[in-house]
């Protein structure tokens, strides 16, 4: 918004023959008066001048009006150049009865700066006319026009409170779609009747009179448990980041969690959780020599694409990070139990990767057998002080030798 010079905006031909200026320019010259210009005229610079001139797209009456009260300059918005065609002078002038929400907005000023109030007397000339503007009103729009726009601004104030954006929200709705008291009174009850169900509970006014500006045909009481589905995912994600932020700092210190809640896009009744933590990352050379025996199922069952070729992908990456001073082992098990790759050094890394290739599926799980073999290499290659693993790669249970869960766990007592 920009206040402009009157001698530099120019009255678009086409306008004035559309809609010339007529008798009822004394009812706006009487509004430009006592309040100003309300509603900005809309233009577009004509050059590039260091005084250019501007070409009204919207507003040649109210450039008229405030010529006839004496302004100098007008409050004006500068739109970019268009072709003035009469389907756009028609959009922009079709606004030519007033909207509802400039007619409270007059009555407002007319109570809170003339003091029109009822009973009151009008003393001053200025008073006067502007109770004859009041009565203009009226005489315009009907008196049960204006208690119902008096209701709305009621209803307004106590659902935006303060809040002049919220408020705004409620006038353009107005602007729309008219006579919106129904609607309106339909979503203060609603409010109501959820703040008695939940008194505790923050109702986000500002979110419900956004929605309620921009969709037209939702029901009240539809829109607000919408808005209030919304928040409740918002208060969960809230509280998932407030468990996140109990994480003692030694935690914190090794590891980094992030969540996220989203809407599920194949299944709009669910919602998804995504959990992101990574691990602190080390400084490889400070961290003890380490003894890695790798336990791998190579079993007929392992002879799958996302299996056995996954394994051996993801042991290409371990074997890059190995360090000369690191040791490790590969123990099979499918049909017989075999020790694949004997203890090897980091530094062999080309080694290692060639005997990884070579690993097959086939045969039966025979898992007793290889966890006693893992074990007793393990201890074969012990590093005192050193970081030592024996980690098992499967798929599922072992069909030979022992299988169930108490028999493996006192195995696994046997070699802590």
């Amino acid at each position: 918004m920009k206040n402009l010079p009157l001698i530099r905006l120019v009255e678009n031909p086409l306008t004035q023959t559309l809609y010339p200026i007529d008798n009822s320019i004394d009812r706006l010259c009487m509004s430009v008066e006592l309040f100003g210009i309300l509603e900005n005229i809309i233009v577009y610079k004509m050059d590039n001048s260091e005084t250019p001139m501007y070409q009204i797209i919207s507003g040649n009456r109210r450039k008229k009006a405030a010529e006839l009260v004496g302004l100098n300059e007008v409050p004006c918005t500068i739109v970019e150049p268009v072709e003035i065609t009469e389907a756009l002078v028609r959009s922009h002038h079709g606004h030519r009865t007033i909207e509802p929400s400039i007619i409270l907005k007059e009555l407002i000023l007319l109570k809170d700066h003339y003091g029109l109030r009822q009973g009151a007397k009008n003393k001053t000339p200025q008073m006067v006319k502007a109770k004859q503007y009041k009565d203009a009103i009226i005489s315009m729009v009907g008196t049960h026009t204006i208690k119902r726009l008096a209701s709305i601004h009621k209803i307004g104030k106590e659902l935006s409170g303060s809040n002049e954006e919220q408020y705004s929200s409620i006038m353009r709705k107005l602007d729309k779609s008219g006579n919106i008291y129904g609607t309106l009174k339909g979503l203060q009850k609603e409010l109501k009747e959820k703040q008695k169900e939940s008194p505790d509970r923050v109702y986000p006014l500002s979110e419900i009179l956004k929605r309620f500006d921009k969709e037209m045909d939702s029901h009240e009481k539809d829109l607000i448990e919408e808005i209030l589905k919304e928040q409740d995912k918002n208060l969960y994600q809230q509280d998932i980041e407030k468990d996140m932020s109990k994480v003692s700092k030694y935690q914190q210190d090794i590891f980094n969690i992030e969540s996220q809640l989203t809407n599920c896009p194949w299944n709009q009744a669910s919602q998804l959780l995504y959990i992101n933590v990574n691990a602190q990352k080390l400084d490889l050379e400070k961290v003890p020599s380490g003894n890695f025996v790798f336990l791998v199922d190579a079993s007929g069952s392992m002879d799958m694409p996302n299996k056995l070729p996954l394994l051996k992908a993801a042991f290409q990456l371990f074997v890059k990070n190995l360090r000369d001073k690191d040791t490790m082992s590969v123990v099979i098990y499918g049909g017989t139990v075999a020790v694949w790759l004997p203890p090897t050094g980091g530094a062999e890394k080309e080694k290692i990767i060639k005997r990884i290739e070579e690993l097959e599926a086939m045969g039966d799980t025979p898992g007793e057998a290889a966890i006693l073999t893992a074990y007793r290499l393990a201890e074969h290659t012990f590093i005192k002080d050193g970081n030592n693993r024996v980690v098992l790669c499967t798929d599922g249970d072992f069909n030979v030798g022992i299988s169930t869960d108490d028999q493996l766990v006192k195995l696994g007592s046997i070699h802590p």
